[in-house]
């Protein structure tokens, strides 16, 4: 939901340009109701293409190892008790301290 959150505060440009285009050509010219469906549809257009390019900036980054944490992978030498792993086709090795 704080995704949800963070994308209306950077869309609100948009938003309020459209709520206003609509009130001022309603105020002003009076239009079919289509043409104001119109404005609608493309402006719901607009914001879900944005959504769906930015979408992924808005998520917390799951790298390295602690994006691994659940994950099953495949041993590919023994554990004892280090080796190398392949999980989502990388090979990750433990080294040595």
């Amino acid at each position: 939901m704080k995704q949800l959150g963070n994308f209306l505060l950077t869309s609100l440009d948009e938003i309020t340009i459209g709520i206003a285009l609509i009130l001022l050509l309603h105020y002003f010219m009076n239009l079919d109701w289509w043409i104001y469906g119109f404005i609608i549809v493309v402006l719901v257009a607009i914001l879900s293409f944005k959504f769906y390019i930015f979408y992924p900036h808005f998520r917390k980054p799951l790298t390295g190892t602690e994006g691994m944490i659940g994950l099953s992978g495949k041993a590919l030498e023994v554990l004892n008790p280090y080796g190398q792993v392949k999980i989502r086709g990388e090979i990750w090795k433990r080294k040595v301290d």
